[in-house]
């Protein structure tokens, strides 16, 4: 029997130890019954060696259990071990109460848990969209200050614009001063110049002009008068400034044939201007010849250093250009109407158009200006500001323009495209 109750016991349960418990309290002869064993040594120390129960045969017994109270078993547990039975029973109860109670708690938990991963997953979705308006926001705050930034080199520009415009209007000033003082002076010269013109014609008598042979006789003299002017301009240019009374009085001589100087002395002077003049020229040229490889050797050097500029663009006839800031209009057309800023250097940095720099606003066509800037403009659009450098070949060639390009000059313009105009519509940069 101690192995029967070792063997229930080592189990642990509240289910063994009331089966212990049951069989502690019957006699050997029922337990020999229950198991098949008639001792205790004989018991096997696992419960699971032991054999199946014989089976109950209840067709055979029924009728006769029910019918004979005597057969009725007796109680298996003590009465001194009832109140223990009903302690752990009621523990048992409490236990699984407690535990169904806990299995509530652990659903409620559950459920609430997963209310919650609902509610982490609708905020982290929140969240997500924020992060997105704050990108949208952060997008348009950075395009509104890139907008600032651009209205703000817009208004450096006016404000530019206005301070030159400014300066300019000084200097129209002055030059409204000084062309004044020149009519004046021009005025004394021409008022000198008419009285000469009088005296020449006291000193000549009038003649008529009615005649188409009188008219073709006063047109040669015209004609005449045209060519000792340019000889006595060009000497001048070269520095010998004959009086012009004496010049006019020699022709006058010697058309009347009262000249008062002998023939040798004549061919004398004559002779000693032609080589004078011939020895003047010959410099003059050489001076020219030097001062135009100058020219074409520093224009040379000039371009091969701004090709290597950044933003540098060369076109095919060998303009270069480069846009320093870029319009947005429309594209600048040849028969267009533009309104521009527009200065012009030499490789030394001289000025010889300096209207740009003082605010001096030009209209014209791009198609009144040198081809090599028509060219450029018109690869342009509206508001632009570019800078050009044309190579002697694209600006004024081997003779450049006297008294203000050298000739095999390079030639710089600084260009500011300010309006165009076509078809009546103007187009403000």
């Amino acid at each position: 029997m101690r192995g029967v109750f070792s063997v229930l016991t080592a189990r642990k349960s509240p289910l063994a130890f009331l089966i212990a418990l049951m069989l502690l309290s019957s006699p050997a002869v029922n337990a020999a019954g229950v198991t098949g064993y008639t001792s205790s040594d004989d018991l096997p120390e696992d419960a699971a060696d032991l054999p199946p129960a014989p089976a109950e045969r209840p067709w055979l017994h029924h009728r006769a259990s029910r019918g004979n109270p005597a057969h009725k078993e007796a109680p298996l547990v003590p009465a001194a071990l009832l109140p223990q039975l009903q302690a752990l029973q009621s523990r048992m109860n409490s236990l699984e109460q407690a535990l169904s109670e806990r299995d509530g708690t652990v659903a409620d938990l559950k459920t609430q848990l997963a209310g919650h991963n609902n509610d982490t997953t609708s905020l982290q979705q929140q969240i997500a969209g924020l992060k997105t308006q704050l990108a949208e926001r952060d997008g348009a705050v950075a395009d509104l200050k890139t907008q600032l930034s651009e209205r703000d080199g817009t208004v450096a520009n006016l404000k530019t614009q206005l301070a030159e415009s400014s300066s300019g209007s000084t200097d129209l000033q002055a030059q409204l001063t000084a062309l004044k003082s020149r009519l004046a002076t021009e005025k004394e010269a021409r008022a000198e110049q008419t009285e000469k013109l009088l005296a020449l014609r006291r000193q000549n008598p009038d003649v008529s002009l009615e005649t188409e042979g009188q008219q073709q006789a006063y047109a040669s003299g015209v004609a005449f008068a045209g060519v000792v002017a340019r000889s006595l301009q060009m000497q001048k240019s070269l520095g010998i400034a004959p009086q012009q009374d004496t010049v006019l009085a020699g022709i006058v001589d010697g058309v009347r044939h009262q000249v008062r100087l002998n023939s040798e002395q004549i061919k004398t002077r004559n002779q000693e201007l032609d080589s004078k003049l011939n020895g003047l020229l010959a410099e003059r040229r050489e001076q020219q010849e030097k001062a135009r490889n100058a020219q074409q050797k520093a224009g040379e050097a000039w371009q091969t250093s701004y090709r290597k500029v950044r933003g540098v663009r060369t076109m095919k006839n060998g303009v270069l250009y480069r846009v320093l800031s870029a319009g947005k209009g429309r594209q600048i057309q040849e028969g267009d109407t533009v309104e521009l800023l527009l200065s012009g250097y030499l490789v030394d940095g001289k000025a010889f158009d300096d209207s740009g720099e003082k605010g001096r606003v030009q209209r014209v066509k791009p198609s009144d200006l040198l081809p090599a800037l028509t060219g450029v403009l018109t690869a342009l659009r509206a508001g632009s500001h570019v800078e050009v450098l044309l190579p002697p070949a694209q600006a004024f060639g081997h003779d450049g323009v006297k008294g203000m390009i050298p000739g095999g000059a390079t030639l710089r313009f600084d260009i500011r495209v300010l309006k165009v105009s076509a078809g009546g519509e103007t187009k403000a940069d």
